[in-house]
């Protein structure tokens, strides 16, 4: 989160997902995008349950750090 971005109250949220046409996302100066990010995740966890699928969530330092790991298996 950037200065201007605190100030302003906004932020951004990234999305990764396993489209193949877009599969990171950044949507920036989003306003209150903790709970923006939560009602992605919300509408995402219940497409998944209708489908029956299993979910992970990744999130700051552990994402980076596990990204970090791939990175470095490669």
């Amino acid at each position: 989160m950037t200065l201007g971005q605190r100030i302003f109250g906004v932020g951004t949220v990234c999305v990764h997902s396993s489209d193949k046409s877009i599969p990171h996302l950044d949507l920036k100066n989003v306003k209150n995008p903790r709970e923006v990010k939560e009602l992605i995740h919300q509408n995402v966890e219940s497409a998944k349950d209708k489908r029956r699928m299993r979910t992970t969530e990744l999130m700051g330092a552990a994402h980076q750090m596990l990204a970090g790991r791939a990175k470095r298996a490669l």
